[in-house]
């Protein structure tokens, strides 16, 4: 009787519910009532039913296939087994056998029948008959051994295929003993062991013999499972089993079920059921029939001890479908799972009724429970092979990290310091490695992965402690193996065009992902259309060519490695710290501090800005490690060769060479000291050394053409100095560590600017001392030598404007009196100081000794004193060891001399800035002078004592005896008029006052100058009165409240009560209230009208004060008897105020500056009082060092007024009123140069300024546009207008001889700095034409002085240190700025910077490899376009070849050379599309036809043309008529009418039509020494024509037609400085 299950009725809706699975027999057909069902998914409710008599529904068993010959019986146990037990019946089941029905035999007692379910299982119990089910099966389990002959066809087919995919793929069997590598691919033992005893013996790295893939360390790993499921295709196949060597003869089966995944549950999907049904546990299920079991009995003791038996069926659905499946490893292990699971499962519930624990190997210990909490058989997530790879990766990273952090935990300190650095550098180095290994692990190993990250940690703090003993001094390691890939290597011409105009679009054009991807696609359908026109076919080179073209933007972006990782430091919105990211236990999100915890000072409470907004940072800066981009920045071809090549060049001059060209022959890269203290080039051995210079400014990132509120956004930007010139400056070779988010720049005063550096300066630290170790460069990649050389690094020269400069390297703003860094100059009051010959240079260590006691000050206070002393605030350079700011802190040439002081002479000092406009208003000068005197000026701030120390002046020395007031300022008066008691309450206010005073600077000098205010004669007019009142009150309160109390006087109003206060606040009286009693008293209450010497005073209705600490009554002496003064011999003054220096502070110093200042200021005559008031309150040390200095030092013993006296004599006997400026017509002027550059004829290649310069329609100029003008338009309107002999001077020309040579030094200087070659005498000739022009400015303009006259001198400085000013000028940073302001960005700020930087970055690396040497030349005319079409090609980008050197050519030799190159050498082949035909006038007079003729041929700087074939322009030179040209000859002006070649293989030649000479007078030529080289010629040319070569043309000219037959001539070629 076959045995019957009892089911609860169900619903239809529930029966559909159940029919969740595809259904089919053990037959392979499909039952008949599957036909019948309007679900195409069988299940239980496929069955076929009976009525019981109960009433509930009876399945036939007949169609159920029992696993079991026996039930299982579990005797005496508790039913609170079937929690864990029957759920691990039903997890061990494959999930092609669902569902489950579980039958539960439960006592006699239990008379109900109980069901409970879920979607995969049903448990039924109750006192059912224990059958035996195979008594009742024989059918079922008969069919079961015997399939039909198709579904053998198809398990063949599908052994088949397994058999391929479990061969060797060295020897072609079917595996044994199999072992995986790293990339997945397994082998024999045998076969993996030959191969590897093969790249043994060959020295090589060992590589998969599948897929080539080097395997780095070669550790294979045994995989066991592959070799059962080797094993059971051959049982299943009938092949003998290989001897198993090492492996086990009996796995346990535990093992065996551990080690293979089970993919067999993989769900297929219907029409009817679209997405697979995930299975949900039987525990629940189990735990439900528990609870009602337990309600239901009726016998307690029953219910805890009886023989449970558990029978387990399923429907069998192995078989899914008709089709064949697709061969899979999986699939095979479906049989020998199932097997495996009939054996073991009988006994695993067995030992789970006996050991209720969990133990190691058991099946609750393969139960594992998935993301939702479902238990699981088997992890299900290892159920694919990739998986299990990477299972069996991070458990070799975690085998790794506990090597390395044994190895480190028996680290011991009795080991030397050599074995304790290398063993930490390899945990280090490993640990490094681990970490980017486990990065790229997979989701699904997570857990695993967490594991390794634990330890990994572990590992970095105990590091991280020995490293505090033991700092780390190997050289830092790049791993840079990625950046050696060439996406366009092995690729078609069409293939590379489409990914340059997909990138194209996308990083310049900042083309969206979706727009870059349907430009991809675009092209790609293009291809195929125009490939297939005609009807033709793609061949083979067509298809794969159109093949190698991706569809999606990212993955282009992703093959070219064009982005860079960025390290995100989050900013504190307010004081501008930066917190950089930390990601604790593995996390994938930066993690950043709450809040800001920079305290400014440690006095100062912490800032506590919020730092974060909405979880993320509210202000971001993006790091571009320094070490990332040298990595991929070394791996370029030839950058290694360049860098190499710039030692050697600095290595082969013995001598620093006087003439600077380029960077090698600066002294800076020759006496640059390494961290070994041996030169950092010379003796650098077999390491390689590169410098750097560092740019950074502000700028508006939304460009100039916005108005009103501007936002401001930094960059940084560093260039390679070992690079030639115009490769240096290719913005594909720049390198930009960040870019700081706006809108507001750092406060310069707190020394915000240092944050951002920090970052950087760790790096160059580094790289300095310890030096780079890549993996390999361009040159040794492939060579199988990794890490095999050392670089190291510095940062030579830091190059900003002044608005930058100065906050970025921690000095004071240029209009302080630290004007200067760079020599000893102080005091705004020696700006227009030219005796640079007596310059000494600063003292480096006195400014890192202020920047670093600024940076420890215990408070604000204490900071703004040193500030006045050194100058300094904090800046992260001065970390750096070899850090000189006097050297390495640049004056850069572009915005010193044509940003500042060209235009500023032409809007400012010439007053051409609309001159017309009658609402203008004329700017004035700072400073006013009435006379120049060349005073000494104050002591050097390094030679300066602190004010403690400073010793006043010994009489010995001067003979200066101090007054009352200056040794006894708080000392206090007695008044014999007040009471004991007023006195006693007066002197304890005073006592207390006294000390807050004293502790007070400022209030203290408060005092002084409230005594000497009170000193002076009394006020008769109401407007003395009120400046009296003005002086006093805008003192402190406590010093007027000090000086009242002194003089025992209050207001009446509140008098008594004050009197008798011991306490007076400003609540009790305020300053008016003080004041205007001080005011009284002066007035009205002391007999003295004229001016007397304190305290000596008397008082109108009381006695006079009792003075103890006064020994004598001095007088104020009588002007008109007045001590004579010194007479000094020679040398005598200067030793004197040498030794006054000596004993100086920096409050005495800064006086003697003031003074410097107030004596040459304009004065009335009816002032002198306010002159002797001044005077009287600087210091004395001060005012003797002055009167020491202009030989006014009074004889014998005198004291303050004397000095003062002094003084007033000799400023009486200087003029008075204020220097007149010169009177000139500044609308005629700028009519005359607007009228120059609209008539000048120039080449096309001339940055002409607009012609209505001087008009707000002109709009901004830039620094070239000022460079031009000052060069070609100012020169010739100035000497046309106001030199005499001129054929158009002005009237007044007479009268203007000494503002024209003022105008032309400054243009002269402005053309000599810029030469490309710079000797000894073109140095000092600029440094002496600055030094006339500032003279002139004196004499002419006086008190325009700026302090960029005086940088300017140090632009000398800069030539002798880095070469010419073409090596290191701002030009090609400021391109660099216009090109981050033309990439389209979305505008908000802390997004836009993020675009600006990866798009420069991807754009740099996008045209490093269009830049490639070995590139096809379709990629170099690709190249060609881009640079036209976004201004690349302004400055050459193509990389210069290395320049080969040849120690037996002389050096005037090689000059000769390099000049010639320049003008004629280096013109490149004409282009035939520029041929001509012969004209006859050539023909007859060459006798011959010429080979060819041309109309246009490039040059060094621009193309010269005949006339009628281009611009004008191009055709007008100068040349010389015999000889090549050498700079600074007289030459000729003429006209290019002819560009031919004679013969083939003959030079080219030019026929000129020279300009006829003119016997004029004439003024353009008298300052060509100068370097302003112009002529005056006839308007005409000969008509005879002369042959010359290339070599004779100097260059092009300018030409400007003065008169109707006179022309002015200037050679571009020295005024713009094109080739010397």
């Amino acid at each position: 009787m076959p045995l019957s299950l009892t089911l609860p009725r169900r619903s239809t809706e529930a029966r559909h519910m159940v029919n969740s699975r595809p259904y089919q027999n053990t037959y392979g057909r499909k039952s008949q009532r599957s036909h019948e069902s309007s679900s195409a998914n069988p299940s239980l409710s496929d069955l076929d039913y009976a009525e019981h008599p109960t009433g509930e529904t009876v399945a036939n068993a007949s169609q159920l296939e029992v696993l079991f010959e026996e039930p299982t019986v579990i005797p005496n146990t508790d039913i609170s087994v079937l929690d864990s037990g029957a759920s691990q019946v039903f997890e061990s089941f494959p999930r092609n056998m669902l569902p489950v029905i579980f039958l539960i035999q439960l006592p006699t007692s239990c008379t109900t029948v109980t069901t409970t379910s879920s979607d995969d299982v049903q448990f039924i119990a109750g006192p059912f008959k224990a059958t035996s089910p195979r008594k009742s099966l024989p059918r079922e389990l008969a069919a079961a051994k015997h399939q039909t002959k198709e579904a053998r066809e198809r398990t063949d087919v599908i052994l088949s295929k397994q058999r391929e995919n479990l061969n060797c793929h060295i020897c072609l069997l079917i595996v044994n003993r199999p072992f995986i590598l790293s990339c997945g691919h397994f082998f024999c033992a045998e076969c993996i062991s030959e191969c590897a005893k093969y790249h043994v013996q060959k020295r090589t790295n060992p590589k998969c013999p599948d897929c080539r893939v080097i395997t780095g360390h070669f550790t294979p790993i045994e995989a066991h499972h592959l070799q059962q499921m080797a094993v059971a295709l051959r049982s299943e196949l009938g092949i003998a089993q290989p001897p198993r060597g090492s492996l086990k003869d009996e796995p346990s089966k535990l093992s065996s079920l551990s080690s293979p995944p089970d993919l067999s549950s993989k769900s297929t999907s219907s029409p009817d059921n679209p997405k697979p049904k995930l299975h949900r546990p039987s525990a629940s299920a189990a735990s439900d029939l528990r609870l009602k079991y337990q309600t239901l009995s009726r016998h307690a003791d029953e219910a805890s001890n009886y023989d449970m038996r558990v029978m387990a069926a399923a429907i069998s659905s192995s078989v899914q479908s008709a089709t064949p499946q697709l061969p899979s490893i999986e699939s095979s292990l479906q049989n020998f799972q199932t097997e495996i699971t009939k054996q073991t499962v009988k006994s695993m519930l067995s030992a789970s009724a006996a050991v209720p624990s969990i133990e190691e190997n058991s099946l609750e210990s393969l139960l594992v429970a998935d993301r939702l909490g479902r238990l699981q058989f088997g992890d299900p997530r290892k159920r694919n092979t990739k998986v299990m790879r990477a299972l069996m990766s991070v458990s070799s990273l975690h085998d790794a990290a506990s090597d390395l952090k044994t190895r480190l935990d028996d680290l011991s300190r009795t080991q030397t310091t050599a074995e304790i650095q290398s063993i930490l550098c390899a945990v280090e180095d490993g640990s490094e490695t681990l970490r980017r290994e486990i990065a790229s692990s997979t989701a699904a190993v997570s857990v695993k992965a967490k594991e390794v990250r634990g330890v990994l940690d572990s590992i970095e703090q105990s590091v991280q402690l020995w490293r505090r003993e033991y700092p780390d001094t190997a050289p830092v390691k790049i791993d840079n193996r990625k950046c050696f890939f060439d996406p366009g290597q092995d690729k078609n011409s069409p293939t590379i065009i489409a990914y340059c105009i997909a990138l194209v679009a996308r990083v310049f054009e900042r083309t969206a992902q979706r727009g870059a991807t349907f430009i991809l696609k675009m092209i790609k359908i293009f291809g195929y259309t125009l490939a297939t026109l005609g009807g033709r076919n793609l061949n083979t080179d067509q298809e794969i060519a159109l093949a190698e073209i991706p569809e999606s933007i990212e993955r282009l972006e992703k093959k070219f490695n064009l982005d860079v990782d960025c390290v995100p430091y989050a900013v504190c919105p307010k004081c501008s710290k930066t917190y950089a990211p930390s990601f604790p236990n593995g996390a994938s999100h930066p993690v950043y501090p709450p809040i800001c915890l920079e305290r400014q000072t440690p006095s100062e409470e912490p800032c506590s800005t919020s730092l974060l907004s909405y979880g993320k940072p509210a202000k971001i800066f993006e790091y571009y490690p320094f070490f990332d981009w040298f990595g991929k920045f070394i791996s370029l071809p030839g950058i290694e060769e360049y860098g190499d090549k710039f030692c050697e060049a600095v290595e082969s001059h013995q001598n620093v060479p006087n003439k600077k060209v380029d960077q090698t022959d600066g002294c800076f890269v020759h006496e640059f000291p390494g961290a070994d203290a041996q030169l950092f080039i010379a003796d650098r051995g077999s390491e390689g050394r590169w410098l750097f210079t560092l740019n950074a400014d502000f700028f508006n990132a939304e460009g100039n053409r916005i108005r009103g509120k501007k936002s401001s956004t930094g960059m940084m930007a560093m260039s390679c100095l070992n690079l030639p010139l115009k490769m240096r400056n290719d913005h594909a070779y720049l390198y930009i560590p960040g870019i700081i988010q706006g809108p507001q720049e750092p406060n310069a005063i707190n020394a915000e600017h240092r944050h951002y550096l920090k970052p950087l300066i760790d790096d160059l630290l580094t790289g300095y001392t310890r030096g780079i170790r890549p993996y390999a460069t361009h040159r040794t990649y492939g060579q199988n030598c990794p890490y095999d050389r050392v670089f190291r690094v510095a940062l030579a020269l830091v190059l900003m404007d002044f608005k930058a400069a100065r906050p970025f390297s921690g000095f004071l703003d240029v209009t302080s009196h630290h004007f200067c860094y760079m020599c000893d100059c102080w005091h705004v009051s020696h700006l227009g100081r030219t005796d640079y010959e007596e310059w000494k240079s600063a003292d480096d260590a006195f400014l890192r000794k202020g920047a670093e006691l600024w940076r420890d000050a215990p408070d604000i206070k204490k900071r703004k004193i040193l500030e006045d002393i050194f100058g300094t605030r904090a800046s992260e350079f001065w970390r750096l060891p070899y850090w000189k700011a006097s050297i390495q802190l640049g004056i850069d040439p572009m915005h010193t001399m044509f940003l500042i002081l060209l235009q500023r002479y032409f809007r400012d000092i010439l007053g051409l800035d609309n001159p017309d406009d009658p609402k203008r208003t004329p700017k004035k000068p700072k400073f006013k002078f009435a006379f120049y005197y060349d005073f000494t000026p104050p002591p050097p701030l390094s030679s300066l004592v602190n004010q403690e120390d400073a010793t006043r002046l010994q009489t010995s020395i001067i003979g200066y005896d101090s007054q009352p007031i200056d040794d006894n300022l708080l000392s206090l008066l007695e008044w014999p008029h007040l009471s004991m008691e007023h006195s006693a309450y007066r002197w304890a206010r005073l006592q207390s006052l006294q000390v807050q005073v004293a502790n007070d600077s400022r209030a203290q000098q408060a005092v002084l100058d409230i005594l000497n205010d009170l000193s002076e004669r009394a006020p008769t007019t109401e407007a003395q009165r009120h400046q009296l009142y003005s002086r006093i009150q805008r003192h402190k309160w406590s010093a007027i409240l000090y000086v009242c109390d002194n003089l025992a006087i209050f207001p009446n109003a509140s008098g008594p009560d004050l009197r008798n206060s011991s306490q007076i606040t400003q609540k009790d009286v305020t300053k008016r209230e003080l004041s205007n009693i001080l005011l009284h008293w002066r007035t009205n209450e002391i007999k003295e009208e004229y001016s007397f010497i304190w305290p000596f005073f008397t008082p109108s209705d009381i006695p006079p004060p009792i003075i103890p600490w006064a020994t004598h009554h001095a007088s104020i002496p009588d002007q008109d008897n007045h001590p004579t003064y010194r007479k000094f011999s020679p040398g005598e003054r200067l030793s004197l105020l040498k030794e006054l220096a000596a004993s100086m502070s920096y409050h005495s110093a800064s006086h003697v500056g003031n003074l410097h200042r107030l004596l040459q200021k304009p004065m009335a005559q009816d002032h002198k009082d306010d002159l002797r008031k001044a005077l009287k309150q600087s210091n004395a040390d001060a005012l003797a060092y002055v009167c020491a200095d202009i030989e006014r030092l009074p004889v014998n013993k005198f004291n303050k007024d004397h000095l003062v006296d002094q003084l007033m004599t000799w400023r009486m006997s200087k003029p008075l009123e204020q220097m007149p400026s010169i009177e000139l017509d500044s609308s005629g002027l700028l009519h005359r140069i607007q009228q120059v550059i609209r008539e000048a004829v120039t080449p096309a290649w001339v940055t002409n300024p607009p012609p209505n310069v001087g008009l707000a329609q002109a709009g901004t100029l830039k620094a070239e546009h000022w460079r031009t003008l000052f060069s070609i338009h100012v020169p010739l309107a100035v000497l046309s207008l106001w030199k005499e002999h001129s054929p158009s001077a002005s009237p007044d020309a007479s009268s203007m001889t000494s503002l024209v040579d003022t105008t032309m030094y400054l243009a002269c200087a402005s053309i000599v700095m810029a030469k490309r070659t710079l000797s000894v005498e073109r140095r000092n000739l600029y440094r002496h034409l600055l030094r006339l022009h500032i003279l002139g400015l004196k004499q002419d303009f006086p008190g325009w002085i700026f302090p960029t006259h005086h940088l300017a001198f140090h632009i000398f400085d800069g030539m002798n240190n880095f070469s010419g000013v073409r090596n290191w000028w701002l030009f090609p940073f400021e391109n660099l700025i216009g090109k981050l302001q033309r990439i389209p960005t979305n505008h908000i700020a802390g997004q836009f910077e993020h675009t600006m930087l990866h798009s420069f970055c991807k754009g740099a690396s996008f045209r490093q490899w269009l830049l490639r040497e070995n590139s096809p030349p379709i990629l170099k005319y690709c190249q060609q376009l881009l640079d036209k079409a976004y201004n690349y090609d302004r400055g050459s980008s193509t990389p210069p070849p290395p320049v080969a050197q040849d120690d037996d050519i002389d050096e005037s030799e090689v000059l000769t050379t390099v000049n010639a190159e320049l003008v004629a050498s280096n013109f490149v082949q004409p282009d035939s599309k520029y041929k001509i035909l012969p004209s006859p006038t050539l023909t007859r007079m060459l006798g011959t036809e010429p080979f060819e003729c041309f109309s246009r041929i490039p040059g060094s700087k621009g193309d010269y043309t005949i006339p009628g074939k281009g611009a004008i322009g191009n055709s007008n030179v100068c040349f010389q008529a015999q000889g090549n040209y050498r700079p600074g000859q007289r030459w000729l002006a003429g006209q290019i009418r002819h560009i031919f070649r004679q013969t083939k293989s003959s030079p080219i030649q030019v026929g000129i039509c020279r300009s006829m000479p003119t016997s004029t007078p004439h003024p353009f030529s008298d300052y060509w020494a100068n370097g302003f080289e112009a002529d005056i010629v006839a308007s005409k040319f000969s008509n005879s024509l002369e042959i010359i070569n290339f070599s004779q043309i100097a260059g092009h000219s300018a030409r400007w037609s003065i008169s109707d037959d006179l022309v002015v001539v200037v050679n571009l070629c020295s005024v713009l400085s094109l080739q010397d």
